[in-house]
């Protein structure tokens, strides 16, 4: 009899985001075939419902606060009120886990990402309670490793029954970061269900204008999809239009996300007067996100590795936007290289580089300027045979 998998994850829906759309993929699998037990998540559940049980972690907002604790401004009683602190977190672990004790030789843990303190008390609290985990491995996780190179982080991952990495290019980082752990590890890529996405209902051009306030005919779309942080390169792009609607005025450059760069790039779009070809969105629906690439051609993320400081993982919006037939460009850096098949299904361009505008900006009079066809319709048949749900299949 196979073991069920609990599954502990900081992001799950409805928040948006590939760590949570790409664990909600393996939830809706392992629910197919028999093999979940139910979710513990510190993401609110507003009404949400699902075919299998989804609860909050008693972890949810728990995190310690020097200072605001009688005897933080002492050396002594700040570390103490610490200890206090971690073994109060592992009694919240111990509640979280609790309900499975009794079944536990049935059941596997699998928690989906290791980026926050927490998240090691939890995969500590396992460890301590003789119940079989694996780990997953996100870009952000490995990028934060050197500083997470605790005797706790190192024997909680020792200990786990696999690692699993969101890419090759993570687990080859993640082993020399970590001096190589000897634990099988093993690379699962973020699928998404590609036969669902193309069958959802989208929005209609003019359902679309209404929406979002914007005149899109006779209009070529390039379109963006991200969480706006500093290295998923956003300004590049917008900073790449200012150039190219000087010889195509009917381009328009389409952004739907949220994240601290959303300021910064509506005044670069007012700083270079491009209010009628750049569109930043914010937060955008899955049935807006899916008819954006529905009717964009190209789409646009220059990520970058911000000369070592950042990471990518993988990248899940350029397979979606690969899926709908965007050709799409992505940054030459970390799991980026295996999303995008190189002249093949888009590409990559190196963005650390003080040209990095005006390779964008070449690159997308390249791609106007000729018949993308067969590089369209390649990445979408690169997505379903690489990407699809059906690829979990034997690999849980």
């Amino acid at each position: 009899m196979k073991k069920k998998y609990l599954i502990f994850s900081t992001d799950f829906k409805p928040h948006k985001g590939g760590i949570a759309e790409f664990v909600y993929n393996i939830a809706n699998y392992l629910k197919k075939e028999d093999l979940i037990n139910e979710i513990i998540t510190y993401t609110p559940q507003e009404n949400e419902k699902f075919d299998y049980p989804v609860r909050i972690t008693n972890i949810l907002n728990r995190k310690r606060k020097l200072g605001e604790r009688l005897g933080d401004s002492f050396f002594l009683t700040r570390k103490l009120n610490t200890l206090i602190h971690k073994i109060f977190l592992h009694y919240l672990s111990y509640k979280d886990l609790k309900p499975i004790l009794k079944n536990k030789a049935q059941i596997k843990v699998l928690v989906c990402s290791y980026y926050t303190y927490d998240n090691g008390i939890f995969i500590n609290m396992c460890r301590i309670l003789n119940i079989e985990y694996e780990i997953l491995y996100h870009g952000l996780d490995v990028l934060l490793i050197s500083k997470m190179l605790t005797k706790q982080f190192l024997k909680n991952s020792k200990h786990a029954n696999r690692l699993i990495f969101n890419s090759k290019a993570s687990r080859n980082l993640f082993i020399e970061k970590s001096n190589n752990l000897f634990v099988p590890t093993e690379v699962i890529y973020p699928l998404i269900d590609t036969k669902t996405i193309l069958e959802t209902e989208t929005y209609s051009k003019d359902e679309l204008e209404t929406k979002w306030n914007i005149n899109l005919a006779n209009k070529h779309i390039i379109s963006c999809v991200a969480a706006l942080g500093k290295r998923k390169g956003v300004a590049i792009g917008v900073a790449a239009m200012a150039k190219l609607v000087e010889k195509y005025p009917d381009y328009i450059f389409i952004i739907g996300g949220k994240g601290p760069e959303k300021v910064n790039l509506i005044k670069q779009v007012k700083e270079l007067k491009l209010e009628n070809n750049v569109f930043i969105l914010g937060l955008i629906s899955d049935k807006e996100k899916w008819s954006l690439l529905k009717y964009s051609e190209i789409f646009v993320l220059p990520s970058s590795g911000l000369k070592g400081v950042e990471w990518e993982g993988f990248g899940i919006s350029y397979i979606e936007a690969s899926l709908f037939e965007n050709i799409v460009i992505g940054g030459d850096h970390g799991g980026i290289v295996e999303a995008i098949d190189d002249k093949k299904s888009g590409f990559l361009i190196k963005f650390d580089t003080e040209d990095n505008v005006e390779k964008l900006h070449i690159k997308l009079e390249e791609i106007i300027e000729n018949d993308n066809k067969k590089i369209s319709e390649y990445g979408r048949k690169y997505v379903i045979d690489n990407f699809d749900v059906d690829n979990f299949k034997g690999r849980f």
